[in-house]
C-alpha cells in the first residue's frame, strides 16, 4: 500500500457529477451532509472537502504501478469540431458538412455534456445533419419532370367547395432506383404540392396528398393501379392565391383511353417538404439554452432579473445532464451556504379539492402520492408502473391538481392512441372529483376544460366535413370527447 498525493493545477477545480439530485434519507446523517451543508467532521462540511487543493489516498498498490499509470499525459477534454456559433446559418452548415467532412456517425452518443457549448453543439447538429441530406434529394426529386394524368374525384356531397382531381404518376424504374434510399423518408408527410408545366410559363402549385391504398378507391378499378403508380389527391387552389388556379388538367375516365393519349398527359414535378423551417424552429429553440441568451418572455427586460438567470442557469444545468454543482456550490460566495434545487407544490390548494383527488387514488398510494406531488425538486417528476397498475389514473389525478394549483396544464402522450385514452381520462376524472368535492362543501367548483388538439389539417378536414353534411356532428373527427 501507499499514499498517493494529488496536487491541483491553477485554474483547475474538483465538480461534482450529479450534485444535487434529490436525495431523501432524513434518518441517517448523510442526510445533513448532503441536504443542509452540516459538519461531517468538527466543523468541516462535505463541501470542504471537495473544495480541497490537496487530497491523499491510500491505494492497495505499490508505488511502481502508481507510478506507471499515474505519469501518462492524459487527453485534453473532448471538443465538436462546430465552433461556438451554433445560430441557423445554411452557408455554415453546407460548408461543415462538405468542406470539412464533417459527416457519417463520428462521434459516440452523449447522454451529458461538460459545458453549454457542447450542449448546443450536439443538439443542433443532431437536427441538422438530419436534415441537410434530405434537402437535397428533396430538391432532386423537385427537379425530376414526371408524366401524369388525372381522374376526376367522384363526390356524394351536394356542395362540391373545391376543385379536387385524383392524379396518376407512374413511377419509372430508374426514378426508383435513384430515389429508394430517400423514398420512405419523404412518404412519411403524406402532403406535398405538385408542380404543374406548361411550356416554359411558371408551373401552377397545387396541394397534394398521397393515397396510400389507392386500389381501394372504387373508382380506381377503371385505372389499373401499377406497383410503381404513385396516386395523390390533389386541389385546385382558389383564384386570389396565384398558385396556377386555371391551369388545365387533363382528365381520363379510363387507362385505356389514357393510354392511347399519352400526348396530352401533364408534365408535373413533386415537391415534398424538405423540413428545413421545422428543423429551423428546432435549432432557434435549441439556442434559446445559450448562456447569453434572453429570456422568452416578450415583456423580458434588456437585463434579466437575478432570480430569472438563476432559472435559466438551472434549465440549462439540468439539460447538461451533469448535475448542479458549478450553479449551487461554486457559484456562490465563499462564505453562503450552497443553494439548495427550487422545490414545487403540485398540490397548493384547498384540503377539500386534495380530498376529492386522493379519492381517485388507490388507498396504499394516497400518501406517498401526495408527498411526492407537494415537494417536487425543480418541478420534475415520473411515475414508472406496469400495464394494468393505474398509471393513466394517477396521471390525470395529478395534471388536475396541477391545473388546479398553476392553472392551463399542456398535456401530451407519445401516440394519437395514447393521447385520445389520456384526455377521455382527463376528462372522466375532472368530473368525478368536481362532483366528489362539491358534494362535500359549500363552495362549489367547476370542472377542468379539457381540449384534445389536433394538426391544423385534421381540423380543417373536420371543419370542411361538417359543412358538407351538417348532420356529421362528432362523426366529422376520429375523436369524441365526454359529452358531459
Amino acid at each position: 500500500m501507499c499514499r498517493l498525493n494529488v496536487y491541483l493545477k491553477e485554474g483547475t477545480h474538483v465538480t461534482v457529477k450529479g450534485y444535487g439530485n434529490p436525495f431523501d434519507h432524513p434518518d441517517h446523517p448523510s442526510d445533513g451532509w448532503i441536504n443542509y451543508n452540516q459538519p461531517v467532521a468538527g466543523n468541516m462540511t462535505l463541501i470542504d472537502v471537495i473544495e480541497q487543493r490537496i487530497f491523499s489516498f491510500v491505494v492497495a498498490a505499490p508505488d511502481r504501478v502508481l507510478e506507471r499509470y499515474w505519469s501518462q499525459e492524459l487527453p485534453g477534454p473532448f471538443r465538436y469540431p462546430f465552433g461556438e456559433d451554433h445560430s441557423w446559418s445554411l452557408e455554415r452548415y453546407e460548408e461543415q458538412l462538405h468542406v470539412l467532412k464533417y459527416r457519417g456517425p463520428q462521434f459516440a452518443a452523449a447522454l451529458t455534456f461538460n459545458n453549454d457549448n457542447e450542449h448546443l453543439a450536439a443538439m443542433t447538429q443532431s437536427q441538422v445533419q438530419d436534415v441537410m441530406w434530405l434537402c437535397r434529394e428533396v430538391q432532386q426529386v423537385a427537379d425530376t419532370k414526371l408524366r401524369t394524368y388525372f381522374v376526376n374525384v367522384e363526390e356524394n356531397s351536394l356542395i362540391n367547395l373545391i376543385d379536387e382531381f385524383y392524379a396518376i404518376v407512374p413511377l419509372k424504374d430508374d426514378f426508383i432506383h435513384r430515389f429508394r434510399e430517400i423514398w420512405p423518408q419523404l412518404i412519411k408527410n403524406e402532403f406535398l404540392q405538385i408542380k404543374l408545366f406548361d411550356s416554359d410559363e411558371k408551373p401552377a402549385s397545387w396541394d397534394a396528398k398521397i393515397i396510400e391504398h389507392p386500389r381501394d378507391l372504387a373508382i380506381m378499378s377503371h385505372h389499373q393501379i401499377r406497383d410503381n403508380d404513385l396516386v395523390l389527391r390533389v386541389r385546385r387552389p382558389r383564384p386570389e392565391s396565384q398558385r396556377g388556379a386555371d391551369f388545365e388538367v387533363h382528365v381520363f375516365e379510363n387507362r385505356a383511353i389514357a393510354n392511347a393519349a399519352l400526348n396530352r398527359w401533364n408534365t408535373v414535378s413533386l415537391k415534398f417538404d424538405d423540413q428545413l423551417k421545422e428543423c429551423k424552429r428546432k435549432v432557434d429553440a435549441v439556442c434559446m439554452f445559450h448562456p447569453r441568451a434572453k429570456p422568452s418572455a416578450a415583456e423580458a427586460a434588456a437585463e434579466a432579473p437575478q432570480d430569472i438567470r438563476f432559472k435559466m442557469a438551472l434549465h440549462r444545468a439540468l439539460l447538461r445532464g451533469n448535475g448542479f454543482y458549478d450553479l449551487l456550490v461554486r457559484d456562490q460566495p465563499y462564505d453562503r451556504a450552497p443553494r439548495r434545487l427550487p422545490i414545487v407544490n403540485y398540490l397548493d390548494i384547498d384540503e377539500g379539492f386534495i380530498t376529492a383527488l386522493l379519492l381517485e387514488v388507490l388507498p396504499e398510494d394516497r400518501t406517498r402520492f401526495y408527498s411526492y406531488m407537494s415537494r417536487r425538486p425543480l418541478g420534475l417528476g415520473c411515475i414508472a408502473a406496469g400495464p394494468g397498475f393505474g398509471k393513466t389514473t394517477v396521471i390525470s389525478v395529478a395534471a388536475i391538481g396541477m391545473a388546479a394549483t398553476l392553472g392551463k396544464i399542456y398535456a401530451f402522450a407519445p401516440t394519437h392512441v395514447a393521447t385520445d385514452t389520456f384526455s377521455e381520462r382527463l376528462s372522466r376524472v375532472t368530473k368525478t372529483v368536481t362532483d366528489q368535492y362539491n358534494k362535500r362543501n359549500s363552495t362549489r367548483r367547476r370542472r377542468a376544460l379539457i381540449v384534445r388538439g389536433y394538426k391544423f389539417r385534421d381540423e380543417y378536414d373536420a371543419f370542411i366535413g361538417i359543412l358538407r353534411n351538417s348532420h356529421s356532428g362528432t362523426t366529422a373527427t376520429n375523436w369524441r370527447a365526454d359529452s358531459n
